[in-house]
């Protein structure tokens, strides 16, 4: 037996699910109009933080990668361990 596959897109399927909603409502043709979206200023700010934390990742140097790789080992290992004396100046003055 032969199976012929042939690609479809998003595009086609969309297309072939809106034909068959218009025809299930007796529509002749379907008008896609225009949507609108509107995002909040905590979903902006998030926006703009998260690209901050992407560029930031892919900014990194060869020295700052293989530190992440090798604290990322240690804690998967149960070896890593904070020192909260650190930590603790850090905050106090603000890294």
């Amino acid at each position: 037996m032969k199976i012929n596959v042939s690609p479809v897109t998003n595009r086609d399927l969309f297309s072939r699910y809106t034909a068959g909603a218009a025809r299930s409502h007796g529509i002749s043709a379907v008008s896609l109009g225009h949507d609108n979206v509107s995002f909040s200023e905590d979903a902006l700010s998030f926006s703009k933080a998260l690209a901050q934390a992407r560029e930031s990742i892919d900014t990194r140097t060869e020295e700052e990668s293989a530190r992440v790789r090798e604290v990322g080992l240690a804690v998967r290992r149960g070896e890593y361990r904070v020192d909260s004396i650190r930590v603790a100046e850090r905050i106090v003055c603000g890294i």
